[in-house]
């Protein structure tokens, strides 16, 4: 569920953003999750594969996994977790067609998880890269930070020089990307954005 909260200033961003519950740990175990095939794509020569399972299931970028057949590995098939959403991850796959991938797999996969302690510490600052108007009420940005500096699908936000609501749609390990919806001007708030405040949620593998 993404958090945002409409503050006025560089100032209230930093003190305001969940600040109560700064510190606070939990852990996650280790766990093999098996994950449905959603969508795929062919980019660079390779298929690419939205997974219908993300943060929400404890997927992150960087996590392990492979495809199966009849629910047996497929040899050769191994991947890596590169960007995730609230409840999708997406890969880059080892499979040069959709009809390879098709044919080879039952567009199923098993991904691992490793055991993370996840930990809220504060508020930071990511500039925002680029924006986009998207439709008549909302636009399309991304920012510097991704899950190294923090940025989950979870953390709360706090807007620099535009109104609206995140929608944060997905995050790498050194980027994220999503809309801000129900702006007023979508190409004066495209100009405006250039800084958004996030809580940092670390998560660190044991």
């Amino acid at each position: 569920m993404i958090t945002t909260r409409m503050l006025l200033g560089l100032t209230a961003i930093t003190f305001s953003i969940l600040a109560a519950s700064d510190g606070f740990a939990a852990s996650r175990a280790s766990k093999t999750i098996d994950v449905r095939v959603g969508g795929v794509s062919i980019e660079q020569g390779k298929v690419n594969a939205a997974l219908l399972s993300g943060a929400d299931q404890g997927i992150l970028p960087g996590d392990k996994g492979y495809f199966t057949k009849d629910g047996q590995k497929v040899p050769g098939s191994d991947f890596e977790v590169k960007r995730v959403g609230g409840r999708v991850a997406w890969t880059v796959t080892p499979f040069p067609t959709i009809d390879v991938m098709r044919f080879r797999t039952s567009l199923t996969t098993r991904v691992t998880t490793p055991q993370r302690t996840c930990t809220r510490k504060g508020t930071r600052l990511a500039n925002v890269t680029s924006t986009a108007r998207e439709g008549d009420t909302s636009i399309y940005f991304t920012i510097d930070k991704g899950t190294d500096d923090g940025v989950m699908p979870s953390s709360g936000f706090a807007m620099q020089g535009t109104s609206g609501t995140i929608e944060l749609r997905w995050v790498s390990e050194t980027n994220a990307g999503g809309y801000v919806r129900g702006v007023a001007n979508p190409d004066e708030a495209a100009k405006a954005f250039r800084r958004l405040g996030y809580e940092v949620i670390t998560c660190k593998a044991k």
